[in-house]
């Protein structure tokens, strides 16, 4: 279950907004408001996660406040590639959520929730056992992660600091290379061109599905052979 949802479309504020004009005409945003704008955040969250791609969805958009043209409401189902089924929530019109980026992930033996507005803490469920709140200092935290922190546990991290981990590591790459030797194996999680074209494919699928009301739509990339 992967959300983006927020509040701050609940009014018409296209009337009043270049940045929020732009995102709902069709010409400029590419035929999606929301889910363009927001929702593909919570798709990647939900594939970088996971490391499965979406194989296929099942969208239904509504645009509640008079007058807007594209959605600003969504609700997706999701299949993934290796047989995990999910949700994806996009919202503008969610009166009392500031900047909702969440994703909960419920496997066989465990169970694991987190919030971008409290990013130091992961909540981390074992079957049969007590939840715990997993924070910077915790043990349990795999390499990659620990080399990504900046600061001491009980300091507050997240937002910007994340930009600056997903550039230098792009960066170490790409020094890697113009001195032909190998990265740090742990630099190469920042987003590719790849994920970005997934985004893309995604939006196509789930505008198609809507259109065909909620019909489920393939949304695979065909494998070009190439990488990074």
């Amino acid at each position: 279950q992967t959300e983006f949802a927020h509040g701050n479309c609940a009014t018409a504020v296209e009337q009043n907004s270049e940045g929020a004009a732009w995102r709902n005409d069709p010409k400029t945003s590419g035929g999606t408001f929301v889910l363009g704008d927001v929702g593909t955040h919570a798709l990647h969250l939900a594939t970088f996660i996971t490391g499965q791609q979406v194989r296929e969805v099942a969208a239904d958009r509504q645009s509640f406040v008079r007058g807007r043209v594209l959605e600003d409401n969504a609700h997706v189902f999701l299949h993934f590639e290796k047989g995990a089924a999910g949700y994806l929530w996009a919202s503008g019109v969610a009166v009392g959520h500031r900047h909702g980026l969440a994703i909960r992930i419920y496997g066989t033996q465990a169970g694991i929730e987190w919030h971008q507005e409290q990013p130091n803490q992961l909540r981390y469920t074992k079957l049969g056992q007590a939840s715990r709140n997993l924070e910077l200092d915790s043990p349990e935290l795999h390499p990659s992660a620990k080399r990504l922190l900046r600061v001491g546990a009980g300091h507050p991290e997240g937002y910007f600091e994340a930009f600056s981990n997903i550039y230098s590591d792009f960066a170490e790459v790409l020094l890697a290379k113009l001195s032909r030797t190998m990265p740090d194996p742990l630099s190469l999680d920042f987003p590719t061109l790849e994920d970005g074209a997934h985004g893309v494919k995604f939006l196509e699928a789930c505008v198609e599905s809507a259109d065909n009301n909620g019909r489920w739509t393939n949304s695979e990339l065909r494998d070009s052979g190439k990488s990074f």
